[in-house]
């Protein structure tokens, strides 16, 4: 898992969704994107939440790719 501040990795094919996207989990506003827990959001909304709960980060709600 990345350090608080740090940019994640979201590089492979499997988090950009295809069609009219749905709700950030974070923001609300439609996002393209979803997380390797499953979770529509923004990639900058996932690195701004783990910046803001670093202690939650640590179960990993948001990793980067491997």
């Amino acid at each position: 898992m990345p350090p608080p501040g740090a940019l994640l990795t979201w590089r492979d094919g499997r988090h950009y969704v295809p069609g009219d996207g749905a709700p950030c989990t974070l923001c609300g506003a439609l996002a393209h994107l979803i997380s390797h827990a499953g979770e529509y959001v923004h990639k900058v909304c996932a690195e701004a939440w783990l910046t803001e709960h670093p202690l939650e980060a640590r179960q990993g709600r948001f990793v980067s790719d491997a």
